[in-house]
C-alpha cells in the first residue's frame, strides 16, 4: 500500500513540529512534503534577545531537518487550495496532490501605530537596534512599550521594557524608566492572578510603570493618546504588531481571516485539510500552543491512517520565558485556571527554551550543540522521547 501523501504548508515552528510528529506517529504510512518560502526556520521569540545582545541570530536549515525525517522540501508560497481535487496550488502554478494537507503558514504581522517601531514584523531588527542605540545616547529618554488592542501574546512587551531598563541605566542616559501601556488590567493576566502579581512586583522593582486597562489609539509625537482620554509622553515608542489571518483562496476564513478549526485541527468546511499555529482561530497566538496544535493534527492524521497513537494530546499549558537584566523568569499556567499560574526564577520545564514543544524544542537543543546530551536524557516538556527515528541524532552527526 502506498504511503499517504501529506503536504505541510509553512516553514515555522508549527509546520516543523507537525512534520516531526507525523514521522514519529505515522512512520512509513506517510510521505511528507513541506512547502515553505523560507530556507531556514527562524525562532521569532529570540528576536528581542538578539536585539539586546543576549543571544545570537539562529537559523536552522529546513532541508536538513526535513532530510532527517525523510521529508521533501519545496521552496514556494501556498497560493490556493483546490479542496475538491485535493491539490495545493503554489504561487508558480504547480499543483501538489495530497491525501491530507496541513496549513501552518502563520499570521500576517503588520505595523498599526504610526511613528512607532513595530517589533515582530519583517525587517524589524535594524529599526529596533537604531532605537536602542539612540536611547543609550539620549539623556532623559522615555520609552513607551505598547501592547496593541486584541493582542493575545503580550509577553514580548514586558521583556522589551525590562531589558530597556538595563540598557538605559547602563548607558547613564538618565533614570527615566520605560512604561508598558496595555489593555490588560494586570501584567500578563493570561497567566492568572498569582503569576500576574509576581510580574507586577518585578516591574515595580525595576521602576517600569504599568499603565493598564486602556488602549493606545494614536501617537502625535511626543504624546500617546489613550482610549480613556489620558496622554502619555514618550521620546521612543515600541509596539507589538497587529496580526491578521492569511486568507487562502479555496479555504474558509473566520473573523480576521483566521482558519476555523476543531480540537483536532481539522479545518471546518474543508475535507482532508488541517491547520495549526497562528493562522488558526485559536484565542492565543503563541509558538508553544501552535506546536501543541500541530501535535493534535499529527495524532488525528495518524489515527485516520490506522497508526497507533500512544500518547494523548496534553491539556493546553501556556509557558512563557521572560528575559530580564537579572536573568530569566518562567511562567506557566493551564488555560482553564484563571488563578493558578506560576512565576519562578527557576526552570519550570526542560529544556528551558523560549519555545516549548513536544518534538521541536528537543530537536533544536540537539542542533544547538552543548545541550544535546541534556535534551536526549530529559525528553520533551511532557517527558516523552523525541522519536522520529533518531532524527536529531542523525542531524548532529551528519
Amino acid at each position: 500500500m502506498s504511503p499517504a501523501r501529506i503536504v505541510i504548508a509553512g516553514g515555522g515552528p508549527a509546520a516543523v513540529e507537525a512534520m516531526l510528529a507525523l514521522r514519529d506517529l505515522a512512520e512509513d504510512r506517510v510521505a511528507l512534503t513541506v512547502v515553505a518560502p523560507n530556507r531556514e526556520l527562524e525562532l521569532q521569540p529570540l528576536r528581542i534577545a538578539v536585539a539586546f545582545g543576549i543571544d545570537h541570530p539562529r537559523g536552522y536549515a529546513l532541508d536538513r531537518v526535513a532530510e532527517a525525517v525523510r521529508a521533501g522540501v519545496v521552496q514556494a508560497h501556498l497560493a490556493a487550495v483546490d479542496v475538491e481535487r485535493r491539490a495545493a496550488v503554489l504561487a508558480d502554478g504547480r499543483r501538489l496532490p495530497y491525501d491530507a494537507l496541513v496549513v501552518a503558514t502563520g499570521a500576517v504581522a503588520e505595523p498599526w501605530l504610526g511613528g512607532a517601531v513595530t517589533v515582530g514584523t519583517p525587517g524589524d531588527r535594524a529599526p529596533l537596534t537604531a532605537l536602542l542605540r539612540d536611547v543609550e545616547h539620549r539623556h532623559g529618554a522615555r520609552v513607551a512599550v505598547v501592547v496593541p488592542p486584541g493582542c493575545s501574546w503580550p509577553l514580548p512587551a514586558y521583556e522589551l521594557a525590562l531589558l530597556a531598563v538595563g540598557r538605559i541605566r547602563a548607558s547613564g542616559a538618565g533614570r527615566a524608566a520605560p512604561a508598558v501601556l496595555t489593555p490588560e488590567e494586570q501584567p500578563l493576566a493570561l497567566f492568572g492572578t498569582a503569576a500576574g502579581a509576581a510580574v507586577a512586583r518585578l516591574l515595580d522593582d525595576a521602576g517600569v510603570a504599568f499603565l493598564g486597562g486602556s488602549s493606545v489609539v494614536g501617537f502625535r509625537e511626543p504624546d500617546l493618546e489613550l482610549s480613556d482620554g489620558r496622554t502619555v509622553r514618550a521620546t521612543h515608542v515600541v509596539t507589538l504588531p497587529h496580526l491578521r489571518g492569511r486568507r487562502t483562496p479555496g479555504l474558509p476564513s473566520g473573523d480576521g481571516g483566521f482558519l476555523p478549526v476543531d480540537a483536532d485541527g481539522r479545518v471546518r468546511g474543508a475535507s482532508h485539510v488541517f491547520a495549526a499555529g497562528d493562522g488558526t482561530d485559536g484565542a492565543i497566538k503563541q509558538g508553544g500552543l501552535g506546536c501543541r496544535q500541530a501535535d493534535a493534527v499529527a495524532r488525528a492524521i495518524a489515527a485516520d491512517l490506522g497508526a497507533p497513537t500512544p500518547w494523548p494530546v496534553p491539556e493546553p499549558v501556556l509557558r512563557g520565558k521572560l528575559l530580564t537584566p537579572r536573568g530569566a523568569g518562567y511562567l506557566r499556567a493551564r488555560l482553564d485556571d484563571a488563578a493558578g499560574g506560576t512565576f519562578s526564577d527557576r526552570e519550570l520545564w526542560r529544556p528551558p527554551a523560549k519555545l516549548s514543544s513536544r518534538y521541536l524544542s528537543r530537536m533544536l537543543a540537539f542542533l544547538d550543540g552543548p545541550d544535546a546530551e541534556l535534551a536526549d536524557a530529559l525528553g520533551g516538556p511532557e517527558g516523552v522521547s523525541l522519536g522520529a527515528g533518531g532524527a536529531a541524532h542523525r542531524l548532529r552527526h551528519a
